[in-house]
């Protein structure tokens, strides 16, 4: 049964990326809310994309070849450890 939903296709980033991901990122109200810059270049994409260190993992979605998205995953700091309370 044919569908109309969108299913994009997620795949990690590349530096070309760097226009698509600027253009999403200065689209009106991206930042509200957000301390981030007000214009983001496609140099600073660039950047950030070949600045990621190993731990990073960064993807993007794509409609017909079209970067329409991304997400970062990062690890949040050292391994935790459980406390246990001793009486």
């Amino acid at each position: 049964m044919p569908s109309d939903r969108l299913e994009p296709t997620l795949r990690g980033i590349r530096i070309s990326d760097a226009e698509a991901m600027c253009r999403i990122a200065n689209m009106p109200g991206f930042r509200r809310g957000t301390l981030r810059l007000p214009f983001e270049t496609v140099q600073q994409w660039e950047k950030r994309i070949s600045g990621a260190g190993p731990e990073a993992t960064w993807i993007v979605a794509e409609i017909d070849g079209q970067v329409v998205g991304h997400g970062t995953l990062l690890p949040n700091g050292p391994a935790r450890r459980a406390i246990s309370a001793r009486s």
